[in-house]
C-alpha cells in the first residue's frame, strides 16, 4: 500500500512541479521555454484535466494567444480518447473552439468565415460546417 501511495504522491508532485514551472516560465517572461513547459502538460490531457485546465488558464492569464491554441490542439487526442471522463471531451471541445474562434475575430482585419487556417483549427474538435461557422460570425459580429 506504501508504494501505491508513494507512486501517487510522485506523479502529483509531477504534476505540481510542471505548472510550478509553467507559472515561472510566464512571470519571468522566458516564453522560449513554453513549448517544452507545455509538452508534457498535453501528454497528460484527459487524464490529468485539472492540471490541464490550471495551465490552460495561465496562459490565459498572460496573454499566450498561440500557445493557448497549441496546448489544446496538442492536448485534444488525450482528451478525446480519455473513457473515464466522458463529459470532459464535450466541455473541452466546447471550450477550445470559444477560443479559437474568439481569438480568430480579435485578430482578423476582415473576418472570413471561408478562412483555411480557422477550418484546419476548427476541424481538429470537430467536424467543420461551412455554414454554421458563418452563421457563428454573424451573430458575434452582429450582423
Amino acid at each position: 500500500m506504501r508504494i501505491i501511495a508513494y507512486l501517487g504522491h510522485s506523479r502529483l508532485n509531477k504534476r505540481m512541479t510542471a505548472l510550478n514551472d509553467l507559472q515561472e516560465t510566464l512571470a519571468t517572461g522566458r516564453f522560449s521555454a513554453l513549448p517544452d513547459r507545455l509538452a508534457p502538460i498535453a501528454a497528460w490531457g484527459g487524464t490529468h484535466y485539472d492540471t490541464l485546465q490550471s495551465a490552460l488558464t495561465m496562459l490565459a492569464f498572460f496573454k499566450r494567444q498561440n500557445e493557448l491554441t497549441h496546448l489544446f490542439i496538442e492536448a485534444w487526442p488525450r482528451v478525446r480518447d480519455e473513457q473515464r471522463f466522458p463529459r470532459i471531451k464535450n466541455e473541452f471541445a466546447a471550450q477550445a473552439t470559444e477560443h479559437i474562434i474568439y481569438r480568430y475575430l480579435a485578430n482578423a482585419e476582415q473576418p472570413n468565415p471561408a478562412d483555411a487556417t480557422l477550418h484546419q483549427q476548427l476541424g481538429t474538435f470537430f467536424e467543420n460546417d461551412p455554414d454554421g461557422l458563418s452563421r457563428t460570425i454573424a451573430v458575434l459580429l452582429n450582423q
